[in-house]
C-alpha cells in the first residue's frame, strides 16, 4: 500500500466554495461517475466538495474517506475501475504525484490547482490533452477556521474534450 503523507502546513486544508463549483457545473458531464477523492476522516470540511458536487446534480461515486491513521481508502492505491473522471480540489502540496498517478490511469479529470502549476515540466509532459477552465476572478478558498484564502487558481483538465481549449468563467 502507497503511503503517502499530507503536510498540513502546506497549505492543504483550503476548501472551495460552492459559487465556484456552480461556475463550471454546465461543462461536467452528468452521465459520468464522478469520484472527488481528497475527503479526509481528520478534517470534515473536506467532506463538503463531494456533497455540494453532488447536490449539483452529479453522478458521484460513494464517499469514501480516507483515513490517515490506517491508509484506508488511499487514492494513491485506487484503480479508477470504479469511477469515469475526477473532480477536485486535491492537496497542493502533493498535487504532482496526484496529476501523474491520474495520467498513469488515464483518467479524465478536473482539479483545481495554482495557475503557476502550468509551467511546471510535468505539465509540459502530458501534452495534448490538456484543458484549462480559468476562473475570472481568484478564487476565495475556505480554510477550517471559516477564514478565506485567494491566489491566483485555475482548472487543470484532462482529456475533458471541450469544444475550446481555454474557457472563461
Amino acid at each position: 500500500m502507497k503511503k503517502i503523507v499530507i503536510n498540513k502546513s502546506k497549505g492543504n486544508e483550503y476548501y472551495t466554495p460552492k459559487n465556484i463549483w456552480e461556475k463550471i457545473i454546465h461543462l461536467l458531464p452528468k452521465d459520468k461517475i464522478i469520484y472527488e477523492p481528497f475527503n479526509n476522516s481528520k478534517y470534515p470540511n473536506s467532506l463538503k466538495s463531494h456533497q455540494i458536487l453532488k447536490d449539483l446534480g452529479l453522478n458521484m461515486r460513494p464517499l469514501k474517506i480516507f483515513n490517515e491513521e490506517t491508509g484506508e481508502n488511499n487514492f494513491f492505491n485506487d484503480d479508477g475501475k470504479e469511477w469515469d473522471l475526477c473532480v477536485s480540489n486535491p492537496p497542493f502540496s502533493i498535487k504532482q504525484q496526484i496529476i501523474k498517478h491520474l495520467v498513469k490511469l488515464d483518467k479524465p479529470f478536473v482539479l483545481i490547482v495554482p495557475t503557476n502549476t502550468i509551467s511546471c515540466v510535468y505539465i509540459s509532459d502530458i501534452g495534448k490533452d490538456l484543458q484549462l477552465i480559468l476562473v475570472k476572478d481568484r478564487i476565495n478558498f475556505l480554510n477550517a477556521g471559516e477564514n478565506r484564502c485567494c491566489f491566483p487558481s485555475l482548472f487543470l483538465c484532462y482529456k475533458m474534450n471541450f469544444d475550446k481549449d481555454f474557457i472563461w468563467v
